[in-house]
């Protein structure tokens, strides 16, 4: 996430952990990538705008592919995922699929994009144990 809001991984944990405080600039990214301001100052509601609607138009046979996308992903580098953390996975791919597209049109797009950016994450994290494997 950090990479994605051109922020430093220990200003990112930080703010994980509730210290500090996320300048506009980050705020507005967040807000760009679909996230709900208004949850993050208070943690009420959505995490994620339009999370309701946007919940209820996937397609079965698309979230069946996104699923086995995740998996597969972590099955080519050796990480053995257990389900429930494949099911976490996959719902964040499937919300930024969301927070990225404009329609159900594009889901199919974005998911691609997704997807090589969590390889990317994965790879990463294979290569440099101990710096992010947790967020893989």
């Amino acid at each position: 996430m950090s990479d994605r809001l051109g922020i430093g991984e220990n200003a990112w944990r930080e703010y994980e952990k509730g210290k500090g405080t996320p300048s506009w600039a980050t705020l507005q990214k967040l807000a760009a990538l679909g996230y709900d301001l208004s949850w993050l100052m208070t943690g009420q509601g959505h995490m994620r705008r339009g999370d309701n609607a946007a919940m209820q138009s996937v397609e079965p046979e698309f979230m069946g592919r996104l699923v086995e996308a995740v998996a597969r992903a972590h099955k080519e580098l050796g990480i053995n995922l257990p389900e429930v953390r494949l099911g976490h996975v996959s719902a964040e791919v499937l919300a930024d699929v969301f927070a990225a597209a404009e329609g159900p049109d594009e889901y199919p797009e974005q998911l691609e994009l997704m997807l090589k950016r969590l390889k990317r994450r994965l790879k990463s994290a294979t290569e440099q144990p101990g710096t992010g494997k947790r967020l893989a």
